[in-house]
């Protein structure tokens, strides 16, 4: 029978050739055993955001690249992040339930960038309060409270806590909400293209690369976005697929190496979304940044 190998052994496993794994552990019995089988039918009616079922996508990834990832995804388990609240019997053409306002999404992404779970969560209270809660932040509250104020930006930046970059962007991404720049309408639009989203949001000055691609993934569901400016993603697939980049020290570098990273992981198209998050798993970055990345950038988020 097969048993759920140790993080020790797998922290050993992730740095060997697929066939060596194979050898070694039996990456056929990983694919085809039983808790696998049941770990992926747990969540075969379960359907994403954007509608792509979340047991179908598993499979993939176990099965991709000779089960290449098969041992990350049998001991990390089903991605939380990709469960929206659904009835999981109702089947992959239940519809789904109306997702919260994307103003207040994506500007909870920017207060907590660069920050742990706890000083995130602390900043974001702070941010609602100002507004008297969570439902009253809107485009139209924020700009009010900044072209009204006599402290002007200060009277967002300091009771939030938020440093001169992140208040900006806030600022700069409600502009965009009233001027009709932005709106829930057209950032979840299922016809947009990846591009035309990135396109859109990186408009807004202080938003970069990493903003893009946690409100893409996460909020919208986009299946196939490889987070490569992400230094945890960067350095979980150096370490899977055993290789070093053009970047320091022989690391993976976000502008050099994307064709590689893009081309390399191609086999698990079209859930590089969900092949990002094993990545940070495997790496057990809880807040993956990374200094080269325009995210960290002072001036862009």
């Amino acid at each position: 029978k097969f048993r759920l190998p140790t993080t020790a052994f797998l922290k050993d496993m992730s740095f060997q050739s697929p066939a060596k794994r194979a050898r070694l552990y039996g990456c056929e019995q990983i694919q085809h055993s039983e808790d696998l089988k049941k770990l992926i039918d747990s969540v075969k009616n379960v359907k994403t955001k954007s509608g792509w079922c979340l047991g179908s996508a598993l499979q993939h990834l176990a099965l991709a690249d000779d089960g290449r990832l098969s041992y990350l995804v049998a001991a990390n388990g089903i991605p939380p992040a990709f469960v929206p609240k659904v009835d999981i019997n109702a089947g992959c053409s239940s519809k789904e339930p109306s997702s919260p306002s994307t103003f207040k999404v994506l500007t909870k992404i920017i207060t907590g960038q660069q920050l742990h779970g706890t000083a995130a969560k602390a900043i974001w209270i702070k941010t609602c309060n100002i507004f008297g809660g969570e439902e009253n932040l809107l485009p139209s509250a924020v700009l009010k409270l900044v072209n009204e104020s006599k402290n002007g930006l200060e009277s967002l930046k300091v009771p939030a806590g938020l440093s001169r970059a992140k208040a900006n962007a806030i600022v700069d991404l409600a502009s965009h909400f009233e001027e009709g720049k932005l709106s829930d309408k057209i950032l979840m639009d299922p016809t947009i293209t990846d591009n035309e989203l990135k396109s859109k949001l990186l408009a807004v000055k202080g938003i970069g690369e990493w903003t893009y691609t946690m409100f893409a993934i996460f909020e919208l569901h986009k299946p196939d976005i490889l987070a490569v400016g992400d230094l945890g993603v960067r350095r979980g697939i150096a370490k899977i697929f055993c290789i070093q980049g053009s970047g320091t020290k022989g690391s993976l570098h976000i502008k050099k190496d994307r064709d590689r990273m893009m081309s390399i992981t191609a086999p698990f198209a079209p859930y590089r979304s969900l092949f990002t998050w094993y990545m940070w798993r495997d790496m057990d970055l809880t807040t993956p940044l990374d200094g080269n990345d325009a995210a960290c950038n002072s001036n862009v988020l």
